[in-house]
């Protein structure tokens, strides 16, 4: 049985008259009278019986029809949310961020977009993602756009949102505390907190070293900043993150790098070839507009 029946089916049951019925679906009696002998063919139970001229569901079809509403009412449902979720006023978009991706940043241009007339009623979603899950959400459309690194993927289109740059971080405790700047192959003589390998940071912090000839002493990994961050607050090491985790409320004292090039370029991402809604699409041109590109 397929959708198209099971509404025929609901009809008859409402209207108790298969030709009202079919006046009202605007199809042939005969068609109708087919459909219904079809889904009780499938089910091999009767669904109406004969009274005069009009008919009546069997116990069978009242059991069938009070699953047959709830499924029919739950589509309506899903199709209706659908269309909120499109709609440009009232709409959801889901926007993913990258670990190393200032949320600071993205929470303001969130914050100004909505505070435009005519936006106060659309919603956010925020989801974090690795490099890999990212790209899936992305193209599985579970997400509408993504903020972060650059990732070579020539099936994704690529905006300039801000630039970043990567500061050393050490402890108040710590001796390089009391300074400004360290360079890399001193930051690499210290115990040195790496993020998670797979990560983008990771990488790119990898590629600062191996540019310098340098071998960091790796004594730790980890797949959070965050975490980076209380691990070099308790002065069980340094390392080397995006600026935004040098920030005073993390608690650890932020040094500029010497004689390395520590700044990166981070992006609002989407898939060329992916669906974007009208709504995800007026966000995706209010960022457009609202930053040097």
């Amino acid at each position: 049985m397929n959708l198209q029946q099971l509404y025929y089916f609901k009809v008859v049951a409402e209207k108790e008259h298969y030709t009202r019925a079919a006046e009202e679906l605007m199809i042939s009696q005969p068609c109708l009278s087919y459909s219904i002998a079809e889904i009780e063919k499938e089910l091999q139970a009767p669904l109406f019986v004969k009274e005069g001229r009009n008919v009546r569901l069997t116990k069978y079809g009242q059991v069938f029809l009070e699953h047959v509403t709830a499924a029919l009412e739950s589509l309506d449902t899903g199709k209706e949310k659908v269309r909120e979720l499109l709609c440009p006023d009232r709409g959801r978009v889901t926007l993913a961020y990258m670990g190393a991706v200032n949320t600071d940043f993205v929470s303001r241009l969130v914050s100004g977009f909505v505070e435009e007339e005519g936006n106060s009623g659309i919603k956010f979603e925020f989801r974090r993602a690795g490099e890999r899950d990212a790209k899936e959400a992305l193209k599985n459309t579970h997400c509408d756009l993504l903020f972060g690194s650059y990732q070579g993927d020539t099936r994704l289109e690529f905006r300039k949102i801000y630039e970043d740059r990567l500061v050393a971080i050490v402890s108040h405790y710590h001796p390089f505390s009391l300074r400004k700047k360290v360079s890399l192959p001193e930051i690499a003589a210290e115990r040195f907190v790496a993020f998670e390998q797979g990560t983008g940071s990771r990488q790119y912090i990898d590629d600062l070293f191996e540019k310098g000839e340098i071998k960091p002493n790796i004594v730790c990994e980890v797949v959070d900043g965050v975490m980076i961050t209380s691990i070099v607050a308790s002065n069980l090491g340094v390392s080397v993150v995006p600026q935004m985790y040098g920030a005073p409320y993390y608690n650890v004292k932020a040094l500029d790098i010497e004689g390395a090039d520590v700044k990166r370029n981070m992006y609002m991402i989407r898939n060329k070839d992916g669906f974007l809604s009208p709504v995800a699409k007026k966000f995706l041109d209010y960022v457009i507009e609202h930053i040097f590109i």
